[in-house]
């Protein structure tokens, strides 16, 4: 199998408090060319019944970009 045809692996990057926060640092990792998912915004967006996801927003990225990723997450006094 050649490395093109691998399946991709995603890994969270980081867990957001909320959707606004997890579409900010996927802003910048899409201006860095780095692809990234928020798996978790339409549950975030609807609220599929669930009251509370405060701290549930996943961003992930391929695992081949985690290292590079971290570099555009905000610093903890941020």
């Amino acid at each position: 199998m050649a490395a093109s045809d691998k399946p991709t692996s995603w890994v969270t990057l980081i867990t957001c408090r909320n959707l606004s926060e997890a579409d900010l640092i996927a802003a910048e990792l899409r201006a860095a060319q780095l692809p990234v998912l928020i798996p978790d915004e339409l549950i975030a967006q609807n609220g599929g019944g669930i009251t509370d996801i405060r701290g549930f927003i996943r961003v992930q990225v391929q695992s081949k970009d985690y290292d590079a990723a971290r570099e555009f997450l905000p610093s903890p006094e941020e």
